[in-house]
This record gives C-alpha cells, structure tokens and sequence, in this order.
C-alpha cells in the first residue's frame, strides 16, 4: 500500500457552527489518519495521510469517512499531492 497526502474542505451545516465539535466523531469515525485544520466558523479543512491501494480509494474512504462524523457538511475542495501515484 502506499501513502496518498490529500487535503478535503468542507462547509459545515450551518456558517454559525464552531468546527471544534467535530473533532472528536472524526477521529472516531476513521479520520485518525488526518489533521484537522479550523480557522473561520463554518468551514473545516481536514489533511490526510491516507494508505490505500489508490488514490481514489484513498480519497473516498475519506469522505466516507467524514460524511460519517459531520452529516450535513459540504465538499467545496480537494487538493492532492499525488506524485507518487503512479510509482
């Protein structure tokens, strides 16, 4: 397996939200793999490192993943580093 490093953006539910309560149910719900980034209300930007066989399944287990933790969150952004996806 290898290593894919990939960023996902999100709009959260609602723009009052305060992305910090998802932390926990991320981690729980298979993102512990990620780093989670939260600047302005409303939006959360998670980075992973992420092993898999490719990097679409790397980059769909991850938002399964978050569609587990945060429901009514939004995709508004993917970003990749894959050079090394075709190793």
């Amino acid at each position: 397996m290898k290593e894919y490093d990939f960023t996902l953006k999100y709009r959260l539910g609602s723009t009052d939200e305060n992305p910090e309560q998802y932390l926990s149910s991320l981690a729980t719900t298979g993102c512990e793999d990620a780093i989670v980034r939260i600047g302005q209300t409303g939006l959360i930007a998670i980075n992973f490192i992420r092993k898999a066989e490719s990097a679409l399944q790397a980059v769909t287990s991850a938002i399964t993943n978050v569609q587990q933790a945060i429901p009514d969150a939004k995709l508004i952004k993917a970003t990749a580093d894959f050079d090394n996806a075709f190793d």
